[in-house]
């Protein structure tokens, strides 16, 4: 597909059973922009979350470190967070992306970012507000100093997308625009200045992923 269609920026989701460091290559000389990986499938076939420290996931990570590839990582576990952070202090030209904020509260999150220049976290399920809900003052406000501090290391993200078991043409339009719509609700009553904003709903995504602008 990539080579097919090379208008279009791809992005590789490796399952755990697969360290295929010759389809990682391939793909990233296609023009393919990061990797995703996904602990909660290790975890349901009863595999261990160990599997990512083996030597062929090494493979995959010193050719992603050389490469300042991005990951996006879906940890979805706390036994996995300590060997997480390992991976993140060990290649440390991988921007790793801990999506969901690593089901972590924002005072552990907060210290990672003071100690790791390449912890990123988004903003999926963690950060949303409901229809007619308005976020309490004080969490508000704390809220909003995490997010003005950090905002060069928080990348938007809802946890939608289109995969091969739930075809975007089977899910109603207004699931998904109700999802992005709570993410959307949230960051809006934060009130951040401009940069801030603009850094977290698209510029750091666009300097990470070396994405062209939109």
């Amino acid at each position: 597909f990539a080579e097919r269609r090379p208008d279009i920026e791809i992005y590789l989701s490796l399952h755990h059973e697969n360290p295929d460091l010759k389809l990682v290559e391939k793909a990233f000389e296609y023009g393919a922009k990061g990797i995703k990986l996904h602990n909660s499938h290790s975890m349901k076939e009863n595999n261990t979350y160990k599997v990512w420290l083996s030597d062929d996931w090494d493979k995959i990570f010193v050719f992603a470190n050389e490469n300042k590839i991005p990951i996006l990582f879906h940890v979805n576990h706390l036994n996995l967070v300590d060997d997480y952070i390992g991976l993140v202090e060990k290649y440390q030209d991988i921007p790793f992306i801990g999506a969901n904020q690593l089901h972590l509260g924002w005072k552990s999150l907060c210290e990672y970012f003071e100690r790791y220049p390449n912890f990123y976290v988004d903003t999926s399920v963690g950060c949303t507000a409901s229809k007619n809900d308005t976020m309490h003052e004080d969490d508000m406000n704390d809220l909003r100093k995490i997010f003005i501090k950090h905002h060069d290391r928080i990348l938007f993200g809802t946890d939608e997308g289109i995969n091969d078991y739930e075809p975007i043409e089977k899910v109603p339009t207004s699931n998904h625009t109700e999802w992005e719509e709570q993410h959307i609700r949230f960051i809006r009553q934060l009130s951040l200045p401009k940069q801030a904003l603009d850094d977290i709903s698209h510029m750091n995504f666009n300097r990470l992923f070396s994405c062209k602008e939109f």
